[in-house]
């Protein structure tokens, strides 16, 4: 229901009205000496004016559900509200300026010349809430000025990540505009709203710790595995011999432990894993393993590849191995990745294998060893991988174009997979028979001829639940890095989330309240 003190110029989207666990009443007051033309989007989504606030009036809105965006103007210099409702009320102001690129400080976002400086202020806003005031981050902002310090209460920087706040579910909001009585009338763009996606200022769909999200693709319930099912677990290598396993996780397979694949030809920056402490939605989220090519570290990571061949004939072990620095051999060590995976070298060689055939490939487990504890069967070389039905896995990375067969990837197995024989005795199984877990996370296909976007899939059990799938559901990143975080999340009815973000603080040591944001976008 919305209330209105003048006529409504445009309808809100109709997923504004759709129904959710709360609401919030927002009253827009207008104490300028001039008009405010309100105009919302949510989601990134169909910018409209809602009203046009004469001066001494206010406007009245229910909204409901997540990433709502207000703002004085159609034009992208403008002072930014923005609030989502879930389970709680995530809100801040923004005064990024548009389009800021990588920017650590207010200063360097404004990009001031002699021609001047960009903004992304418009006019001074504060936001109240009703109820619930002083509740953890449950408390008033304001911004008074194109100032970082008039400004405080906003964010000033894409990565300015203190500036979310939250209120309990269902708390409402006074907006005051000039509500120091400010009577300058500021510069708005009056050209009509875009009917596309509209530019958001450092935050996108409303969620200012995430940045901007470039895509995203889910699977859940049934899609996620959420079903009884099996899998031929391998006991023995050297006769390929298995045991039927039965299992049901709202996760499938993937509750298990997993490891983490990628080929080339692909650069990778950056590896953060994140676990659930405690198994519950509202536990902790902290990171357990990273690595940084910058920096050449790992913590909790060992590179690993399927070049430890056993050339006796005798199957006494796996092909898993510690990985050279360029993927491309076995390492007598753990050795620190480059960061670089290089294109097929030679791909008519029918049987050549990663590097070869293919772009080279490494794998990622953690630094824990195999010492009889490991599921199914594994080698005095193996190492345990990531168990638990809640972790994230968070990966830097570029796709650069290469020559042939140009198919870099990143995908997920679960760990008994390598532990016996990625591309021989597992407990994969073949084609959409996933068996003990197959989750492809950003692959470009050989279907995908120009070879510019990637796709993701998901295999399991018997493969009576057929993977929906995401045939070319994102964009290739060729000339720059982009993030992808893959989700496993057991609480519910189960979610397995890829989200392609355009940057990541790899130095948080938790996700905080990225966690749910990750959820909910």
């Amino acid at each position: 229901m919305v209330k209105v003190a003048t006529p409504l110029k445009a309808a809100l989207s109709t997923c504004l009205f759709a129904a959710v666990a709360s609401a919030s009443s927002m009253s827009f007051i207008n104490k300028c000496a001039y008009s405010i033309e309100l105009y919302h989007s949510q989601e990134g989504l169909g910018l409209a004016k809602l009203a046009d606030i004469a001066a001494g009036s206010t406007f009245s809105s229910d909204i409901t559900g997540p990433a709502h965006m207000f703002r004085h103007g159609a034009g992208n210099n403008a002072t930014l509200l923005e609030i989502s409702l879930d389970s709680e009320t995530w809100y801040d102001i923004s005064i990024i300026p548009p389009s800021p690129g990588y920017c650590g400080s207010y200063q360097e976002c404004k990009a001031c010349t002699s021609a001047g400086c960009k903004t992304g202020f418009n006019v001074p806003v504060s936001v109240k809430p009703k109820q619930n005031s002083g509740t953890g981050t449950c408390t008033p902002l304001y911004c008074a000025a194109d100032s970082a310090t008039e400004c405080s209460d906003a964010y000033l920087f894409p990565m300015d990540n203190t500036k979310t706040h939250h209120c309990p579910a269902s708390t409402d909001f006074d907006v005051t505009f000039c509500y120091a009585d400010s009577a300058a009338s500021p510069t708005v763009t009056s050209t009509p709203a875009p009917s596309t996606t509209a530019t958001l200022q450092g935050t996108v769909q409303g969620y200012a710790d995430l940045g901007q999200v470039k895509a995203k693709y889910s699977y859940s319930g049934q899609k996620a595995g959420n079903v009884a099912g099996s899998y031929d677990r391998v006991t023995s290598l050297a006769t390929c011999s298995k045991q039927s396993v039965s299992m049901q996780s709202p996760v499938g397979p993937m509750s298990e432990e997993v490891t983490m694949v990628f080929r080339g030809p692909m650069e990778i920056n950056n590896i953060a894993v994140y676990s659930a402490e405690g198994g519950s939605a509202n536990s902790t989220w902290s990171r357990v393993s990273s690595y940084s090519r910058s920096s050449g570290t790992t913590d909790n990571l060992v590179f690993m590849n399927n070049k430890n061949i056993d050339y006796s004939g005798k199957l006494s072990h796996g092909p898993q191995g510690y990985a050279s620095a360029d993927g491309s051999e076995s390492a007598k060590k753990p050795t620190v990745f480059g960061g670089v995976l290089a294109e097929a070298s030679n791909p008519g060689v029918v049987g050549g294998g990663p590097g070869v055939q293919t772009g080279a490939e490494v794998n990622i487990m953690t630094s824990k060893p195999c010492k009889g504890d490991c599921v199914g069967y594994a080698g005095d070389n193996d190492y345990h991988g990531w168990g638990g039905g809640k972790k994230a896995f968070v990966t830097q990375v570029k796709m650069p174009q290469g020559s042939t067969p140009n198919q870099p990837a990143i995908w997920m197995l679960n760990a008994q997979v390598v532990h016996s024989n990625q591309y021989g005795c597992n407990c994969r199984g073949m084609g959409s028979v996933g068996g003990c877990g197959e989750l492809d996370i950003a692959e470009v296909i050989e279907t995908n001829s120009a070879r510019d976007k990637v796709s993701t899939h998901y295999y399991f059990y018997d493969g009576s639940v057929l993977s929906p799938g995401g045939d070319n559901f994102a964009a290739r990143s060729e000339s720059g890095t982009t993030v992808y975080v893959t989700l496993i999340d057991d609480s519910k009815d189960g979610l397995i989330k890829i989200v392609e973000l355009a940057d990541f603080d790899f130095t948080q040591t938790t996700l905080g309240s990225l966690y749910q944001q990750l959820v909910d976008c």
